[in-house]
């Protein structure tokens, strides 16, 4: 066959990496990325054939192949790693292999004599990943030889992303069925349905051809079959009982609390002769046992009729989830008390009372489950933050009885003691389910915790294992919170747990509640979910006291007796009713900036919108000003102001301020002065002045929702920054400007004129009337004067109450103003 030219194989390579780069650029899988190699690199090779393989363990498996690959393969699917070919060659060494001949590889099939073969292996940094072989009719040139060893390069990085992907993907699945795993062990009830749901899930995680679950007899001399699947009903009969001592690895796991993992028939059946009565076609095998707060009470094994080897990823996997089916044996085995003493405990070690707070109303049902040995682990809480926020639980212990009552007294204890300090809902659940490790029967308990904020009309939460929380709105709208979701408490799991926040607008209705709400036997979760959302949308107008009542009403209608305790949580969002703020200040203009910091903080808690509450400080720092420079008379020492700044149940705010002096009279000529009051008049929708005998007041009414929304500098020090890069200097000023700093700034501005001149206000915080002095005098010694506001600024009203645009051109931006001087 002749031989490609030089200049032949450089365009062929070229497009051949092209062609490589693409098909891995939507590859997202090993096989994905082997298949494209395969292809693409043996024709870049002007290669008969391409084979990729993945390293697992110390076999090659084929990912990929193409052309006369499969003549080479003979139908094998995979290679151990010694074998005398190329490619494991390559692999097994870590260096590339190129033969002149397959002659000089004996092992391979005769077809394939005359052709010459290069192997190259798979590498992501010091890992091998693999190797990568092509065939082809004439020898492989070093030329040759480096490409295919560039396109192995490429091939490790795709090939570990792809890796990385897929181990997510698992990851999220193993994730996902550990959490419905949960919910279908919190309904079973016996020993026997929990084998089954064990069984079932262990089988279909990893692809299992058959389960078996036994259960440790009460002498603890024999093991007795709770569930098999995947196997004759004369096999089961056979092995329904067998002794502990039993020479078989499902014995031996529950004998000795220890996996057993079978990686191969030869472990199988050469160490577990009988086994071949159970399952004479098994490759592989996984038997553990499973147990609840150390002791013992039986195995599962999981049997695969094809090799399979177990990683570490799922040996962690499985030891979890049976590691939750061993808590939910105990919980069935424990499942025997009288309903009295742990109702009596449950009530003692829950709540006397809810808080009353501002801006939230709360209610609570909790109903003891009918039948007389269910009774005892279910619990709730409500905690009083600081910042007006409350903290609301609802949780659920693995089992029932005075023993679930007692770890549920702890746990709710726990959690209030974390709650209290103020951590966000995930660190508290993280907190928990370390404190969980050490309380007997607390492991594997389910929590919701969520922190409602009524400032700011959000909630934050965080679930363990725990139904998702019901968001009501006031008008019936009602929906589920699935972020922020997690594995029950349990340590060992290794979970880290996330929270999330939503919004809780006033009137909306937040409802935790317990697994006894929404489940009932034989009937998916799903329908129970949808019977509590559609009785909360129902009864959506009715008060939280009320919405109880109606959802216990519409959840067990027909009369179905409870076979779980239930709790209800309803949280309402009401309108807030404040604290009022009131403080007495000094009347000097160095505190001016204090009274205003004090007002934000206060309106911020308040929950105020940012626009709005910028707007009422500045109509409290101008009504603040007036007194301080009005009022007292120079040389007084113990003038003060007072200001007090509430909330009206609607919503509308009040401010006040009040002085103990006389306002001296406007003088006939005021200036560049005098535009305080007018400006508070125009922001404010209604402004009351009383002039009395022992001082002023001036009450004002303001109803949020006027403003835009506002995006407020950092507060702090008056300054100016000037620009002078341009044609027009730009002056700068941030921070805050008022009766204190006013003067300096205007010394600084004025040694700027005549100008023209542009003054950028985008990043002042606030601007009070004495700063529309400043600007005014500035625009009367500047032959041209523009001022920069933007329109979201709240003193942008201030400046067109005061007419500045008569005396300077007010733009939104910088850019604008420039412009404007470009055209004069």
């Amino acid at each position: 066959m002749a031989v490609p030219s030089d200049s032949a194989t450089q365009l062929r390579a070229l497009e051949a990496l092209q062609n490589v780069t693409s098909a891995l650029s939507g590859a997202a899988t090993p096989e994905q990325v082997g298949q494209a190699i395969a292809e693409h690199g043996a024709r870049a090779l002007d290669g008969t054939g391409g084979v990729v393989f993945a390293l697992e363990a110390t076999v090659l498996r084929v990912i990929g192949h193409w052309g006369d690959a499969v003549r080479y393969l003979d139908g094998r699917r995979s290679l151990p790693l010694s074998a005398k070919t190329p490619s494991a060659t390559a692999a097994r060494e870590r260096r590339t292999i190129a033969a002149a001949t397959l002659l000089e590889f004996p092992g391979l099939p005769s077809l394939m004599e005359g052709e010459a073969v290069c192997g190259v292996p798979l590498l992501s940094g010091d890992e091998v990943l693999g190797a990568v072989g092509v065939s082809r009719p004439y020898a492989f040139t070093g030329a040759d030889i480096e490409l295919l060893e560039a396109l192995g390069l490429q091939t490790g990085f795709a090939l570990e992303r792809a890796r990385l992907y897929r181990r997510q993907q698992l990851v999220n699945d193993r994730l996902h069925r550990l959490q419905t795993m949960t919910a279908a062990l919190a309904r079973a009830l016996t020993p026997q349905e929990v084998a089954a749901t064990a069984a079932a899930q262990g089988a279909e995680a990893l692809g299992a051809s058959s389960a078996w679950v036994a259960l440790l007899a009460e002498d603890g001399r024999s093991l007795e079959l709770a569930h098999a699947a995947g196997h004759e009903p004369e096999t089961r009969e056979r092995f329904a009982s067998l002794p502990i001592d039993a020479e078989l690895p499902l014995a031996e796991a529950a004998r000795t609390s220890t996996p057993v993992w079978l990686e191969s028939a030869a472990a199988i059946f050469g160490g577990y002769p009988r086994f071949a009565e159970v399952r004479p076609q098994a490759q592989s095998a996984a038997l553990l046992p499973l147990a609840d707060d150390g002791r013992a009470l039986g195995a599962i094994g999981l049997v695969f009729d094809t090799p399979h080897r177990f990683t570490p990823d799922d040996r962690d996997y499985l030891l979890a989830l049976t590691r939750l089916c061993g808590q939910a044996l105990g919980r069935a085995r424990r499942y025997q008390v009288e309903h009295d003493l742990a109702a009596t405990l449950q009530h003692a070690l829950l709540p006397e009372s809810l808080p009353k707070t501002d801006g939230l109303e709360l209610a609570v049902r909790y109903l003891p489950a009918a039948d007389g040995i269910a009774a005892g682990g279910d619990f709730y809480d409500a905690v009083e933050l600081p910042g007006g926020r409350v903290g609301i639980a609802v949780g659920d212990i693995v089992g029932h009885g005075p023993h679930a009552a007692a770890a549920m007294g702890q746990l709710r204890s726990a959690l209030r003691a974390y709650a209290l300090e103020g951590r966000p809902p995930a660190r508290v659940l993280q907190l928990l389910a370390r404190y969980a490790d050490g309380v007997a029967g607390a492991r594997g308990a389910t929590v919701a915790y969520a922190i409602l904020d009524p400032g700011a009309h959000e909630v934050r939460y965080a679930c363990a294992g725990h139904p998702p929380p019901l968001l009501v709105s006031a008008d019936g709208e009602a929906w589920f919170l699935e972020g922020a979701r997690g594995v029950p408490l349990d340590r060992a799991l290794g979970h880290v747990y996330a929270d999330t926040t939503a919004a809780v607008p006033e009137g909306a209705t937040l409802v935790l509640y317990s697994d006894g709400a929404i489940e009932r036997r034989h009937e998916p979760l799903d329908v129970g979910l949808e019977r509590l959302r559609d009785a909360a949308s129902a009864a959506a107008r009715l008060d939280p006291e009320q919405l109880c009542s109606a959802l216990v009403g519409a959840l067990f209608a027909g009369g179905e007796q409870r076979r779980d305790d239930v709790a209800l949580l309803a949280a309402r969002a009401l309108p807030l009713r404040v604290t009022p703020l009131h403080l007495w200040f000094a009347a000097r203009a160095d505190q001016l900036s204090v009274v205003r910091q004090a007002m934000r903080t206060w309106l911020a808690g308040a929950g105020v919108e940012p626009g709005d509450a910028e707007l009422v400080v500045l109509a409290g720092g101008e009504l603040c000003a007036n007194s301080v420079e009005h009022a007292y008379p120079r040389g007084v020492t113990d003038a003060s102001v007072e200001v007090a700044l509430a909330r009206e149940p609607g919503g509308v705010m009040t401010l006040l301020v009040r002085d103990h002096g006389r306002w001296r009279p406007p003088p006939a000529d005021p200036g560049f002065r005098g535009r305080g009051l007018s400006i508070v008049r125009a922001l404010m929708h209604a402004v009351d002045v009383d002039e009395g005998a022992d001082g002023t007041t001036v009450s004002a009414r303001y109803r949020p929702g006027g403003a835009a929304p506002a995006r407020v500098p950092e507060i702090g020090p008056a300054a100016v920054e000037v620009d002078r890069g341009g044609r027009i200097p730009i002056a700068r000023l941030s921070g805050e400007v008022d009766g204190f700093n006013a003067d300096a700034i205007e010394a600084e501005l004025l040694a700027l004129a005549p100008g023209p001149l542009i003054v950028d206000l985008s990043e002042l915080a606030f601007l009070a009337s004495a700063g529309l002095r400043v600007l005014f005098g500035l625009a009367n010694r500047c032959v041209r004067l523009a001022v920069v506001a933007p329109a979201g600024a709240p003193f942008r009203r201030a400046l067109d109450v005061a007419e500045l645009s008569t005396v300077a051109f007010v733009a939104g931006s910088a850019h604008e103003a420039l412009e404007h001087f470009a055209l004069r």
